[in-house]
């Protein structure tokens, strides 16, 4: 040993209570494509969402990396003992969405990353961990198109209000856009700072459709 390493010894890592997946999503038949904005879809995907009052910053980025990584490591592990099969990581993807722009993260990914961090379009950035598929979702910067309406619902400022303007429109020449309307109305009770409680209404009282119906 040099004067420079300082041997600790073996260090006990609680994790449980830290790394808490947002949501998993599994397609129950992989080989029926998914429409909308999740197109990208594999067998399994997890997905994580930040609020407007809880941005994404590298220290939440390493988080998400890492959930990603025990995640994996959990079912390696069941598959080793038999208590589940093996997941292919080429089967896997990991959605981070957040609503600002993370200008501290998207300049630690360029530069780590250089030209292997792609954009889809804007406001969708893509890489690749370990073989699996990383998404970073900007909602503030995503176009105002019909695949991505049920995210603009979490918008702010100039492109809520844009979103808000376009959806009127829509509505005046096709009612089926009024369940956005409709979302939007919902979320007037929720209250701003619980805006991760906007995503389970998406995702888990019976609207999941919002989410690729376009």
């Amino acid at each position: 040993m040099t004067d420079n390493i300082e041997l600790r010894g073996e260090e006990d890592i609680v994790l449980q209570r830290e790394f808490r997946i947002d949501f998993s999503l599994q397609k129950k038949d992989e080989t029926i494509p998914t429409e909308g904005i999740f197109n990208y879809f594999k067998k399994y995907n997890i997905l994580e969402f930040k609020s407007l009052n809880d941005p994404l910053d590298i220290v939440l980025l390493i988080k998400y990396l890492g959930q990603l990584l025990w995640w994996l490591y959990a079912r390696r592990k069941d598959a080793k003992e038999g208590k589940g099969h093996l997941i292919s990581l080429k089967d896997v993807t990991l959605t981070i969405v957040t609503v600002r722009e993370p200008r501290e993260v998207l300049k630690e990914l360029r530069y780590v990353l250089g030209n292997q961090l792609n954009l889809r379009y804007h406001g969708h950035y893509q890489w690749h961990v370990m073989g699996v598929e990383a998404h970073l979702v900007v909602i503030n910067q995503l176009p105002v198109t019909h695949e991505h309406y049920a995210w603009l619902s979490f918008a702010e400022s100039t492109k809520y209000k844009q979103y808000q303007e376009n959806l009127i429109q829509e509505i005046q020449q096709d009612e089926a856009f009024q369940v956005y309307l409709d979302l939007l109305q919902e979320l007037e009770f929720v209250l701003f700072t619980k805006t991760e409680l906007r995503t389970k209404l998406i995702l888990r009282r019976g609207k999941k459709e919002w989410l690729t119906k376009f």
